[in-house]
């Protein structure tokens, strides 16, 4: 078998994954071989699978700072009034107003601004029916729409509350009983989520 045995890596991943039983795992190997002979281990990995969220957050799992998929329910919350704000165009932070200036605190200038989404909603885990909090930001022209279309954060933002209402109650009655899959990323220090990309999978 070449010399797999002689690969630290490799054995030391394979003993942690024996002896783990709390969670699906797998072992991800990358390999040389010749002739159908394995040469060596190149590299490996274990990849673990959750079954659900709280998995990850027991486990304080390294791809909850990463991006991760799964499976939820999306429902907007109507009773944020904080829907947009101010991003800077050339590192998309958060703009500050700093003596009627918008300053980006990353670029620490007064760079150009535009307008994006920061919708507040709430996500189901479709294995375990806890929720979460979590934020939708350029996602959120794709998901919200108006006459059928998909809306910009500028066209909304012109909306009076009663009609920007009016498209997050459309958007949960039509969307909220669908599984999407998630792109999910958590905000560090909590237990909240940025939705990164929202991916429809199926219906009930």
């Amino acid at each position: 078998m070449g010399n797999i045995i002689e690969n630290e890596e490799f054995k030391s991943n394979l003993q942690q994954l024996l002896q783990n039983k709390k969670f699906k795992r797998t072992l991800k190997i990358l390999y040389k071989e010749k002739q159908g002979q394995l040469l060596s281990v190149q590299s490996c990995e274990i990849i673990d699978h959750f079954d659900t969220i709280r998995q990850r957050l027991d486990d304080k799992h390294r791809t909850l700072y990463d991006s991760f998929e799964h499976n939820c329910y999306i429902i907007l919350d109507l009773e944020e009034r904080k829907r947009w704000f101010d991003q800077c165009k050339i590192c998309s932070t958060k703009m500050k107003q700093e003596q009627n200036k918008l300053h980006c605190p990353n670029c620490k200038q007064n760079t150009e601004s535009k307008l994006a989404f920061c919708l507040r909603v709430r996500i189901v885990d479709v294995n375990s029916q806890d929720t979460y909090d979590a934020i939708i930001f350029e996602e959120a022209s794709h998901y919200l729409s108006l006459n059928g279309k998909k809306i910009s954060v500028k066209t909304f933002s012109d909306l009076s509350l009663n009609s920007q209402n009016n498209i997050l109650n459309e958007a949960n009655e039509k969307k909220s009983n669908i599984i999407h899959l998630l792109q999910l990323q958590l905000i560090q220090k909590t237990e909240n989520f940025k939705i990164k990309k929202i991916m429809p999978q199926k219906t009930e």
